[in-house]
């Protein structure tokens, strides 16, 4: 029962990072330069698909897991 109650919590953490992603980069986009007559943009398709995106999923999954084996 602890198992699952610490893989449901590092889901959650992956959840809550997912919903919070888009935000994320709208903030840092929105102080970083940009030439005249470009923009920036984001395909979170292509993100999923990255390495790097799997490795923060991950490490996040891990953090959210051990909270919660922590707290048990």
């Amino acid at each position: 029962m602890n198992l699952i109650k610490c893989v449901s919590f590092g889901l959650l953490f992956v959840l809550g990072f997912a919903l919070l992603c888009p935000f994320i980069f709208l903030a840092t986009a929105s102080f970083l330069p940009t030439k005249p007559g470009r923009a920036w943009g984001w395909d979170p398709v292509a993100f999923a698909k990255s390495p790097l995106a799997w490795l923060i999923f991950l490490l996040i999954f891990v953090v959210g897991f051990i909270w919660e084996y922590r707290r048990l």
